[in-house]
């Protein structure tokens, strides 16, 4: 008999067997080693393979979904017959064209004739200017692009009114700034505007249009068109109901319960999930003596850090060590002291596994102080998935609505504050809430998923074969190319 220890990284799969004795107690190595191979990432860059294909892809959908949009536009203004097809196809052969830009002032004081009044129409939905999916994300500091955007966005609506422009065009065409480039360059984006100050501009024009006795702008006209300007696939959401991509994404990509087979995967924001890998830490925790002697957390100790991580966000092993009045004796096991001062090493070692509920704790505290004591543990689990699935704000307030009697409307305002939750656990909600009475009580993870009757090696189940069998290229379980890598090299070990 003999036992596999295997360490799996991005580019290596190291590995030691074991031989064992009838107690399956491991009393030789037999072999050891480490099988290195390339990770799945660009060498020099360390950016995904993918990355090419999915910039393509996201550019062609960009470009069919901005030639879509004015296809609709331009059916629009035939239809309400500002303009015919005939002419529309004549639209810009002519080289006399007026400048898009002088047209866009004039439009604030003066009469357009009908196919000055087409072509701006047709101008504004090219450029619609910036909208982030989620304001909160769009703030995070590691979002570069984003910040820039946001940061040029502010930038020219301050210029706006220092200057008075009335529009953004009026802006565009008078101002200095914008009197070589219009649009931005490369990875300038000094030239951007944010959408809302498109449709401001969109709705001046057509009011001074009207003031101006133009027949062409109606209010049915302009809310028509608003309604095709504005409209914006959600980020979660794939093509349209015939497609058989269509739907969330994000929801299809999550995996099967690895003990409920019929159950999705939790995600790693939801309160529950969160909080059995707490106690998973919480019930491994050790301790050593100078001796050697190793100990765990007795229950009186498990209780009080149970309540010293939902009540500190930042938790230090200093403050651990404080709290549980654990003596100078005594080290953690698993910090690499050396011949540093342990105060030194376990003021910089940190013990934080509730990142999302100190997230939600926070943004509930500016209602009142522990209101999250007041959302139940299964809303807090919805509001948890809610942010990993959807990624706009107009999406996660709509899903947020159908738990409205569970939720009060501060707390769901309150929710659109947090940032946008990611990753999925490897257990669901229903298989989590199994284990969770055992690992109160101390149990380590595998007891605990024994005494909830869930086969934790899996050695009865399924078939038994001789060999693993090799992922297959369609593998849709898998869904990181450097993941897929490391697993496909991991068979072959373990098969070797």
């Amino acid at each position: 008999m003999y036992k596999i220890g295997l360490d799996i990284g991005t580019t290596s799969v190291g590995f030691s067997v074991l031989e064992t004795d009838i107690k399956n107690e491991p009393f030789r190595i037999v072999e050891l080693g480490s099988r290195i191979f390339d990770c799945a990432e660009v060498p020099k860059t360390g950016a995904s393979l993918a990355a090419p294909r999915r910039m393509a892809r996201g550019a062609r959908r960009r470009n069919r979904r901005h030639k879509h949009r004015l296809e609709r536009i331009k059916k629009l203004l035939v239809r309400n017959k500002l303009i015919t097809n005939d002419e529309l196809s004549k639209l810009y052969e002519t080289t006399e064209l007026k400048d898009i830009y002088e047209i866009r002032f004039q439009a604030l004081d003066q009469k357009l004739t009908p196919k000055e009044f087409a072509r701006l129409l047709i101008h504004l939905a090219q450029r619609r200017g910036f909208k982030s999916n989620r304001k909160v994300d769009s703030q995070d500091k590691e979002n570069k692009d984003a910040g820039k955007l946001l940061k040029a966005v502010e930038e020219n609506k301050k210029l706006m009114a220092e200057k008075k422009y009335r529009t953004v065009g009026e802006m565009f065409y008078l101002d200095e700034k914008f009197a070589q480039n219009k649009r931005n360059k490369a990875e300038n984006y000094s030239n951007t505007i944010d959408r809302s100050q498109m449709v401001d501009e969109i709705e001046l024009i057509f009011k001074a249009q009207s003031t101006q006795a133009n027949n062409f702008a109606t209010e049915a006209l302009k809310n028509d068109y608003l309604e095709i300007f504005t409209s914006q696939r959600k980020f979660e959401e794939g093509p349209g109901e015939e497609s058989p991509y269509s739907g969330n994404q994000i929801e299809k990509m999550i995996g099967r319960c690895t003990f409920e087979a019929d159950e999705p995967r939790a995600v790693k924001g939801a309160y529950t999930y969160e909080y059995s890998v707490l106690l998973q830490k919480i019930n491994s925790l050790t301790l050593k003596t100078e001796n050697g002697k190793k100990r765990k957390l007795n229950p009186e100790e498990r209780m009080v850090l149970d309540a010293l991580a939902h009540d500190v966000a930042d938790l230090k092993y200093t403050r651990i060590r404080k709290s549980l009045g654990i003596s100078e004796n005594e080290t953690f096991v698993g910090l690499s002291y050396g011949r540093k001062d342990i105060k030194d090493v376990e003021d910089k070692a940190k013990f934080n596994y509730l990142k999302h509920y100190h997230l939600m704790k926070k943004a509930f505290n500016t209602i009142s102080k522990n209101a999250i004591l007041n959302v139940p543990i299964d809303t807090r689990d919805n509001i948890a998935m809610i942010l990993t699935l959807y990624k706009t704000d107009a999406a996660i307030k709509e899903q947020l609505e159908l738990i409205r009697p569970s939720l009060a409307p501060l707390y769901v305002e309150a929710v659109l504050t947090l940032p946008s939750f990611k990753q999925v656990g490897n257990l669901s909600l229903k298989a989590t809430k199994k284990i969770l009475p055992f690992l109160k009580e101390g149990c380590l993870y595998n007891e605990a998923c024994a005494q909830a009757g869930y086969e934790f090696r899996a050695h009865t189940s399924g078939n038994n074969k001789k060999t693993l069998p090799p992922l297959t290229p369609d593998c849709q379980e898998i869904t990181s190319p450097v993941v897929k890598r490391s697993i496909s090299q991991c068979i072959k070990v373990i098969n070797g």
